[in-house]
């Protein structure tokens, strides 16, 4: 019997809604008021625009981005072309730029448990499969893209 994992996203989620509820019983609901919040708001979008674009190429290449689906081909143009795990790159700047634009120090801390999280549980899970089903193809790409940055 297979153990099954809450899904990345869930994680995400969580840190998340955890973060916000930290800084409303912190400060009290505010809105962005410096310009470092701003910066947090930029580092947010980005993570969305990561996020949307690799998506974008899953589904033209007509390939699942849900990581418990087999995927039926290897994403290597794009933001894969500098990251192999985009997507959680993108999440991971969505936190950190919701701690930043909360204006909570500790709060960076949900991005670096969140890493922790798809580095340890997930993306090693993953790339095995992703080696089984694409072989030497997946090994060279690889040696050539870098997990994160």
């Amino acid at each position: 019997m297979t153990r099954r994992r809450l899904p990345p996203i869930l994680y995400f989620v969580v840190l998340f809604l955890a973060a916000i509820v930290i800084s409303i019983s912190i400060e009290g609901i505010t809105i962005i008021r410096s310009p470092l919040s701003c910066s947090g708001a930029v580092l947010a979008i980005l993570g969305i625009v990561i996020i949307l674009w690799s998506e974008s190429l899953f589904r033209s290449a007509g390939t699942s981005v849900r990581p418990d689906r087999k995927p039926t081909k290897l994403n290597m143009s794009g933001p894969f072309r500098y990251s192999r795990n985009p997507m959680y790159m993108g999440l991971n700047l969505i936190l950190a730029g919701e701690a930043v634009a909360l204006g909570h120090i500790s709060l960076l801390l949900f991005p670096l448990v969140f890493f922790i999280i798809c580095h340890t549980l997930f993306i090693p899970e993953e790339e095995r499969i992703l080696e089984e089903i694409f072989g030497p193809e997946y090994i060279d790409y690889k040696k050539r893209v870098r997990r994160w940055l």
